[in-house]
């Protein structure tokens, strides 16, 4: 179990390091209100990093993760600002990036294009659709109701962290209790072999990247919420973060290992250092740096440690 999990209980520990850290120096870091800022501030980028690290671990990349969530941000904000029921609004929303989704999960899977030019041609799809429709503004005023997706809280827990917590679950039961899940690993790992024992690698990599639309959704359905506006660059800065993130926890670059849980664990160190980084009043830019030196000494680590 120690084995199976260790790189997970390795991060957690680093989480635990952190917090003691800066709650040595600063007293209002691990107050209730601080903890709760900071599983708010981290969903949206650990739902994109959860959309990646499938495709990461399937064998490929998805660079218009961002791009459809600005698309899915706009479509939201437009639709919101006819009038049209929020539901109904969301649903439809829901239908077209999962057209996304099948739009590069079929490129990807039947055609056996690589996947990075794939969604890099279809980033630049979307977005020019999302500016399209928006004709290149933000899209602002949405109706109150809305605001309950990334603004509420059901007791102390902020409303954007169950979604965060329902998709987690999501996605550890599907990767690793489905037998879809382990088709994935198999087809990350070794797409020849995958192929020789009768899988269908073009379906199940079609699947992979409905799936990451599906989180794309999710992302944009709270950042609109949350900052109350539609743009359809909302969630262009997520994307290499996501690919960090989940690297940073333990997704392997290559395919086939990995998991998503490691993933967010990754996303919440990030969170974790900006977040104690604010409250000691340090640099945002001395925050990447160590963010970045941070991430180049765990990857050096677990370099060294696999050559032994």
């Amino acid at each position: 179990m120690i084995k199976k999990y260790g790189n997970e209980m390795t991060l957690l520990l680093l989480i635990i390091i952190l917090v003691l850290i800066f709650s040595i120096f600063s007293s209002n870091f691990f107050k209730l209100g601080n903890i709760t800022q900071i599983s708010a501030q981290m969903v949206e980028l650990s739902l994109l990093t959860l959309g990646m690290s499938v495709c990461i671990i399937s064998g490929g990349f998805d660079l218009s993760i961002g791009a459809m969530t600005g698309l899915g941000s706009v479509s939201l904000a437009m639709l919101l600002k006819t009038g049209m029921n929020m539901w109904s609004s969301i649903l439809l929303v829901l239908l077209l990036l999962l057209i996304c989704g099948l739009l590069n999960g079929s490129l990807i899977g039947f055609l056996r294009i690589n996947p990075m030019l794939v969604t890099l041609g279809t980033s630049s799809l979307y977005t020019g659709l999302a500016l399209v429709f928006s004709r290149g503004t933000a899209i602002s005023n949405l109706p109150e109701q809305f605001s309950m997706f990334g603004q509420y809280y059901v007791w102390i827990i902020p409303y954007q962290a169950l979604i965060l917590l329902i998709g987690l679950i999501t996605s550890v039961i599907l990767l690793n209790f489905t037998i879809w899940g382990r088709r994935v690993y198999l087809i990350g790992s070794n797409p020849d072999v995958a192929r020789f024992a009768g899988i269908n690698c073009g379906y199940n990599l079609m699947l992979v990247y409905v799936y990451s639309a599906v989180l794309a959704f999710l992302a944009a359905l709270v950042l609109t919420s949350r900052v109350a506006t539609g743009r359809a660059d909302l969630g262009d800065t997520y994307v290499l973060q996501s690919v960090s993130a989940a690297v940073f926890g333990g997704v392997g670059i290559s395919g086939g290992s990995g998991t998503v849980l490691g993933a967010v664990l990754g996303v919440t160190i990030f969170a974790i250092i900006s977040n104690g980084f604010n409250m000691l009043d340090f640099s945002p830019y001395a925050q990447q740096i160590v963010i970045g030196c941070t991430l180049i000494a765990v990857l050096a680590y677990r370099m060294w440690l696999s050559t032994k």
